[in-house]
């Protein structure tokens, strides 16, 4: 399992865990999730949400915030 892990998906309506778990024959991996990215059809403007240690989320879009992130709370929220 890699420190980093990069999934694209091309779906609109799609639930997202706090964890992805993988069983591996030395015993079960937890991946916590970091941060998303999601971009337009066009591919042309992207935002994304990172979630910090204490697991706030902060939203980042160049055309609305600038260089600034909006806290949006925490995934538990």
């Amino acid at each position: 399992i890699p420190d980093l892990l990069v999934l694209s998906v091309g779906i609109d309506n799609l639930r997202i865990e706090d964890q992805l778990n993988f069983r591996q024959p030395s015993g079960d991996v937890v991946l916590n999730i970091r941060g998303m990215v999601y971009h337009s059809q066009t591919g042309r403007h992207f935002t994304s949400i990172t979630v910090d240690r204490e697991g706030t989320l902060w939203y980042h879009d160049g055309i609305r915030t600038g260089r600034g992130c909006i806290n949006m709370g925490t995934m538990k929220d």
